[in-house]
């Protein structure tokens, strides 16, 4: 253990100076677990998001196609439909950026 410690007192007086990240240092391992703890939660708040994105482009992408398709057919229940769906996909969206429901979604 002495041996470990000189080797690391050798190598970071060779550098110059001693980072406070330096595996050689307890400190740096604190710091490490901290920042990891942290981008472990960024990472969580990301992944309960994401499905509602997921599920607001599919909404957003269907309500496009049949309000083409209502255009083409002049079918004004075919425009309520989309308009249905394109409104679900924007609820969807608005849930994705503030997770006012926080329900895992499949």
């Amino acid at each position: 253990m002495e041996t470990a410690r000189a080797q690391c007192g050798s190598s970071a007086q060779s550098a110059g100076h001693i980072r406070p990240s330096s595996p050689c240092h307890l400190v740096g391992k604190k710091e490490l677990l901290a920042q990891a703890l942290e981008q472990e939660a960024i990472r969580d708040d990301a992944l309960a998001r994401d499905p509602w994105f997921d599920h607001a482009e599919a909404a957003l992408q269907i309500g496009i196609v049949l309000t083409s398709v209502a255009i083409l057919t002049s079918s004004i229940e075919l425009m309520y439909v989309s308009l249905v769906i394109a409104i679900v996909g924007l609820l969807c969206t608005v849930n994705g950026f503030t997770l006012i429901i926080a329900a895992e979604l499949p």
